[in-house]
């Protein structure tokens, strides 16, 4: 059997979201949950990337696209479905 070692965004995106929503269902806070993606997502393009200057882009990007489909489908979603996310303080440290 080979070992896939290629993945397609869909792929990425679909076991990312597995995971977060099993820890959603173990509890996890989705404000600790956002922050602590949006972190790691960002040292991983400041490590790993060649140019520190693409990183924001790149993150923006995705959140750009992520806010037009929810757009896109916010006809959808009911309102006690909306999650309430309270901004996290400056100095505010996730362990």
């Amino acid at each position: 059997m080979a070992i896939e070692t290629e993945f397609s965004m869909p792929q990425i995106a679909g076991q990312l979201s597995q995971f977060v929503g099993a820890l959603l269902e173990k509890g996890a806070s989705p404000v600790d949950l956002t922050y602590a993606l949006a972190a790691v997502a960002t040292d991983m393009g400041l490590s790993i990337g060649k140019d520190p200057y693409k990183v924001l882009p790149v993150i923006l990007e995705a959140v750009s696209h992520q806010m037009a489909l929810r757009r896109e489908t916010a006809g959808s979603v009911r309102s006690d479905d909306v999650i309430d996310l309270q901004p996290i303080q400056p100095g505010t440290s996730i362990h």
